[in-house]
């Protein structure tokens, strides 16, 4: 889960691959049978466009059910990085 955590920060600030992500940590949290995190995915599979239409991403949030939907997040270094690269 952790790639996919990284993943969700790398591409949170793109709307199809946010919501792609999310997707992917949907189908982990299946096959793992996650209860918890199956039901944190389908909340933020609908909370995707709301936050995306209204500009209100959390930035560096992973993404995961352990951690809130609205709390952003401090960016390891590494992808720190690699977003400076990428601001629009």
């Amino acid at each position: 889960m952790s790639l996919l955590q990284r993943a969700h920060v790398l591409g949170q600030r793109d709307f199809c691959s946010h919501l792609s992500v999310h997707l992917l940590m949907l189908r982990a949290a299946w096959a793992l049978r996650d209860g918890r995190e199956l039901r944190g995915q389908l909340l933020r599979l609908v909370l995707t466009p709301i936050g995306h239409m209204s500009g209100r991403l959390p930035i560096g949030n992973i993404g995961t059910s352990d951690v809130s939907a609205f709390e952003p997040m401090a960016l390891s270094h590494d992808l720190a990085t690699l977003l400076d690269d990428r601001k629009p």
